[in-house]
Protein backbone atom coordinates (compact mmCIF):
# COMPACT_ATOMS: atom_id res chain seq x y z
CA UNK A 1 0.00 0.00 0.00
CA UNK A 2 1.31 3.12 -0.99
CA UNK A 3 1.54 6.56 1.31
CA UNK A 4 -1.28 7.96 -0.34
CA UNK A 5 -3.11 4.92 0.15
CA UNK A 6 -2.56 4.93 3.89
CA UNK A 7 -3.47 8.59 4.10
CA UNK A 8 -6.33 8.09 2.30
CA UNK A 9 -7.91 5.67 4.58
CA UNK A 10 -7.32 7.42 7.64
CA UNK A 11 -9.31 9.93 6.25
CA UNK A 12 -11.87 7.38 5.45
CA UNK A 13 -11.71 5.63 9.10
CA UNK A 14 -11.45 9.25 10.63
CA UNK A 15 -14.55 10.54 8.83
CA UNK A 16 -16.27 7.37 9.66
CA UNK A 17 -15.69 7.85 13.23
CA UNK A 18 -17.25 11.04 12.64
CA UNK A 19 -20.68 9.92 11.38
CA UNK A 20 -20.96 7.32 14.05
CA UNK A 21 -20.39 9.64 17.23
CA UNK A 22 -22.87 12.27 15.17
CA UNK A 23 -25.96 9.71 14.62
CA UNK A 24 -25.48 8.40 18.22
CA UNK A 25 -25.88 11.48 19.70
CA UNK A 26 -28.34 12.42 17.23
CA UNK A 27 -30.73 9.68 19.43
CA UNK A 28 -30.99 12.49 21.87
CA UNK A 29 -33.29 15.06 19.37
CA UNK A 30 -35.08 13.47 16.30
CA UNK A 31 -32.88 12.30 14.27
CA UNK A 32 -33.15 13.59 10.95
CA UNK A 33 -34.25 12.31 7.40
CA UNK A 34 -30.95 11.09 4.93
CA UNK A 35 -32.95 13.81 2.90
CA UNK A 36 -32.45 16.76 5.45
CA UNK A 37 -28.81 16.09 5.50
CA UNK A 38 -26.47 18.42 3.78
CA UNK A 39 -25.51 16.70 0.22
CA UNK A 40 -22.04 15.62 1.05
CA UNK A 41 -22.87 14.57 4.27
CA UNK A 42 -25.43 11.90 2.30
CA UNK A 43 -22.46 11.31 -0.20
CA UNK A 44 -20.61 10.08 2.86
CA UNK A 45 -22.79 7.82 4.52
CA UNK A 46 -23.90 5.99 2.14
CA UNK A 47 -20.25 6.08 0.43
CA UNK A 48 -19.25 4.38 4.05
CA UNK A 49 -21.87 2.44 5.04
CA UNK A 50 -23.88 1.77 1.95
CA UNK A 51 -27.30 3.11 3.11
CA UNK A 52 -28.93 5.26 5.82
CA UNK A 53 -30.56 2.93 7.75
CA UNK A 54 -27.09 0.84 8.05
CA UNK A 55 -24.96 4.07 9.39
CA UNK A 56 -27.97 4.29 11.92
CA UNK A 57 -27.93 0.78 13.29
CA UNK A 58 -24.28 1.25 13.88
CA UNK A 59 -24.57 4.60 15.17
CA UNK A 60 -27.39 3.04 18.26
CA UNK A 61 -24.70 0.29 18.94
CA UNK A 62 -22.13 2.83 19.93
CA UNK A 63 -24.67 4.69 21.66
CA UNK A 64 -25.63 2.10 23.69
CA UNK A 65 -21.66 0.16 24.27
CA UNK A 66 -21.24 2.75 26.31
CA UNK A 67 -22.91 0.43 28.98
CA UNK A 68 -20.56 -1.55 29.17
CA UNK A 69 -18.20 -1.18 31.30
CA UNK A 70 -15.15 -3.71 30.24
CA UNK A 71 -14.98 -1.88 26.67
CA UNK A 72 -15.08 1.51 28.20
CA UNK A 73 -12.49 0.59 30.63
CA UNK A 74 -10.21 -0.77 27.89
CA UNK A 75 -10.83 2.09 25.82
CA UNK A 76 -9.58 5.06 28.66
CA UNK A 77 -6.38 2.46 29.60
CA UNK A 78 -5.33 2.44 25.75
CA UNK A 79 -6.19 6.05 24.50
CA UNK A 80 -3.83 7.05 22.34
CA UNK A 81 -3.62 10.22 24.44
CA UNK A 82 -4.34 11.92 27.90
CA UNK A 83 -2.93 11.12 31.44
CA UNK A 84 -3.50 7.98 32.70
CA UNK A 85 -4.13 7.53 36.20
CA UNK A 86 -4.90 4.61 38.73
CA UNK A 87 -8.74 4.94 38.41
CA UNK A 88 -9.28 7.62 35.74
CA UNK A 89 -8.15 9.19 31.98
CA UNK A 90 -7.43 13.32 31.84
CA UNK A 91 -7.77 14.35 28.09
CA UNK A 92 -7.34 18.05 27.50
CA UNK A 93 -10.23 18.98 25.33
CA UNK A 94 -8.29 20.07 22.54
CA UNK A 95 -7.69 16.85 22.31
CA UNK A 96 -11.22 14.80 22.46
CA UNK A 97 -11.19 14.36 18.51
CA UNK A 98 -8.62 12.19 19.00
CA UNK A 99 -10.20 9.65 21.24
CA UNK A 100 -11.84 6.68 20.22
CA UNK A 101 -15.80 7.29 19.26
CA UNK A 102 -17.24 5.37 22.22
CA UNK A 103 -15.43 7.78 24.55
CA UNK A 104 -16.37 10.59 22.02
CA UNK A 105 -19.92 9.53 22.84
CA UNK A 106 -19.14 9.07 26.73
CA UNK A 107 -18.72 12.99 26.30
CA UNK A 108 -21.45 13.82 24.19
CA UNK A 109 -24.12 12.23 26.45
CA UNK A 110 -22.34 13.96 29.61
CA UNK A 111 -22.35 17.62 27.48
CA UNK A 112 -26.35 16.73 26.58
CA UNK A 113 -26.91 16.47 30.65
CA UNK A 114 -24.99 19.28 31.49
CA UNK A 115 -24.87 22.29 28.46
CA UNK A 116 -21.50 23.23 27.29
CA UNK A 117 -18.91 24.23 29.70
CA UNK A 118 -17.40 26.78 27.98
CA UNK A 119 -14.51 26.89 30.81
CA UNK A 120 -13.43 23.51 31.00
CA UNK A 121 -9.52 22.66 30.49
CA UNK A 122 -9.48 18.96 31.22
CA UNK A 123 -12.24 16.11 30.87
CA UNK A 124 -11.69 13.56 33.49
CA UNK A 125 -13.11 10.00 32.50
CA UNK A 126 -13.53 7.27 35.44
CA UNK A 127 -12.40 4.08 34.70
CA UNK A 128 -14.49 2.09 37.07
CA UNK A 129 -18.16 4.21 36.13
CA UNK A 130 -19.74 6.29 33.90
CA UNK A 131 -18.62 9.73 35.40
CA UNK A 132 -17.06 12.67 33.82
CA UNK A 133 -15.95 15.84 35.41
CA UNK A 134 -15.00 18.71 33.66
CA UNK A 135 -12.01 20.65 35.56
CA UNK A 136 -11.26 24.39 34.78
CA UNK A 137 -7.70 25.53 34.99
CA UNK A 138 -6.76 28.70 33.88
CA UNK A 139 -3.96 30.22 32.71
CA UNK A 140 -3.09 26.21 30.83
CA UNK A 141 -0.75 27.25 28.97
CA UNK A 142 0.97 29.91 30.69
CA UNK A 143 1.16 28.78 34.15
CA UNK A 144 3.40 25.76 34.52
CA UNK A 145 1.54 24.30 37.45
CA UNK A 146 -2.30 25.64 37.20
CA UNK A 147 -4.70 24.94 40.06
CA UNK A 148 -8.43 23.77 39.73
CA UNK A 149 -10.31 26.45 39.57
CA UNK A 150 -14.07 24.53 39.22
CA UNK A 151 -15.45 21.11 38.52
CA UNK A 152 -18.29 20.03 36.89
CA UNK A 153 -19.02 16.48 37.37
CA UNK A 154 -21.39 14.39 35.33
CA UNK A 155 -22.63 11.02 36.46
CA UNK A 156 -24.23 9.21 33.31
CA UNK A 157 -25.55 6.47 35.00
CA UNK A 158 -28.16 8.35 38.11
CA UNK A 159 -28.18 11.24 35.45
CA UNK A 160 -27.07 13.50 37.60
CA UNK A 161 -24.65 16.57 37.76
CA UNK A 162 -22.57 17.96 40.58
CA UNK A 163 -20.54 21.58 40.35
CA UNK A 164 -17.95 22.76 42.78
CA UNK A 165 -16.01 26.02 43.38
CA UNK A 166 -12.03 25.92 44.18
CA UNK A 167 -11.99 29.69 44.32
CA UNK A 168 -11.27 30.14 47.72
CA UNK A 169 -9.43 26.61 49.12
CA UNK A 170 -6.83 27.90 50.03
CA UNK A 171 -4.67 24.80 48.65
CA UNK A 172 -6.07 23.32 45.35
CA UNK A 173 -4.98 20.59 43.44
CA UNK A 174 -2.59 21.41 40.60
CA UNK A 175 -1.03 19.79 37.59
CA UNK A 176 2.30 18.42 36.80
CA UNK A 177 3.28 16.77 33.38
CA UNK A 178 1.44 18.90 31.44
CA UNK A 179 2.75 17.20 27.95
CA UNK A 180 0.96 14.33 28.94
CA UNK A 181 -2.61 15.69 28.66
CA UNK A 182 -2.41 17.41 24.99
CA UNK A 183 -1.70 15.56 21.60
CA UNK A 184 1.39 15.73 20.10
CA UNK A 185 0.45 18.37 17.83
CA UNK A 186 -0.50 20.79 20.47
CA UNK A 187 1.68 23.93 20.21
CA UNK A 188 3.25 24.14 23.89
CA UNK A 189 3.70 20.37 24.06
CA UNK A 190 7.63 20.30 24.02
CA UNK A 191 7.77 23.64 26.44
CA UNK A 192 5.80 21.51 28.79
CA UNK A 193 8.28 18.11 28.06
CA UNK A 194 11.38 20.28 28.84
CA UNK A 195 9.81 21.66 31.66
CA UNK A 196 9.11 18.00 33.21
CA UNK A 197 12.33 17.19 32.47
CA UNK A 198 13.75 19.54 34.17
CA UNK A 199 11.93 19.22 37.38
CA UNK A 200 12.60 15.73 37.15
CA UNK A 201 16.11 16.50 37.17
CA UNK A 202 15.48 18.90 40.05
CA UNK A 203 14.04 16.04 42.27
CA UNK A 204 10.93 17.37 42.31
CA UNK A 205 9.26 14.15 42.36
CA UNK A 206 10.62 12.00 44.21
CA UNK A 207 7.50 12.10 46.36
CA UNK A 208 4.79 12.48 44.09
CA UNK A 209 2.18 11.82 46.70
CA UNK A 210 3.24 15.28 48.67
CA UNK A 211 3.40 17.61 45.00
CA UNK A 212 -0.59 17.15 44.06
CA UNK A 213 -1.22 20.31 45.71
CA UNK A 214 0.07 23.91 45.83
CA UNK A 215 1.24 24.17 49.13
CA UNK A 216 3.01 20.88 48.67
CA UNK A 217 4.71 21.67 45.23
CA UNK A 218 6.01 25.26 46.94
CA UNK A 219 7.59 23.33 50.29
CA UNK A 220 9.16 20.84 47.29
CA UNK A 221 10.64 23.78 45.25
CA UNK A 222 11.93 25.14 48.79
CA UNK A 223 13.18 21.45 50.08
CA UNK A 224 15.56 21.12 46.18
CA UNK A 225 15.98 25.38 46.39
CA UNK A 226 14.89 25.59 43.09
CA UNK A 227 12.08 28.47 41.73
CA UNK A 228 10.17 28.41 38.49
CA UNK A 229 10.59 31.35 36.34
CA UNK A 230 8.24 30.90 33.31
CA UNK A 231 8.43 27.48 32.51
CA UNK A 232 11.96 27.11 33.57
CA UNK A 233 13.32 25.62 36.80
CA UNK A 234 16.19 27.98 38.12
CA UNK A 235 18.25 27.66 41.72
CA UNK A 236 16.96 30.28 43.79
CA UNK A 237 19.99 31.74 44.57
CA UNK A 238 20.19 32.90 41.00
CA UNK A 239 16.17 34.15 40.37
CA UNK A 240 17.24 35.87 43.48
CA UNK A 241 20.36 37.93 42.41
Amino acid sequence: MSPGDERWDRVRVARSDDLLVYLALSRFGRRPRLGALPQDLQHDIKDLFGNYKAACSQGDRLLFAIADTDRVREALQTAPVGKLTRDSRYVHVSALREIVPILRVMDGCARALIGTVQEATLVKFRLDRPVLSYLEYPQFDKDPHPALRSAYTVDLAALRVDYRDYHDVVNPPILHRKELFVSTTYPHRERFARLTRQEARAGLYREPERIGTARGWKEALEARGVELRGHRVVHAEANAA
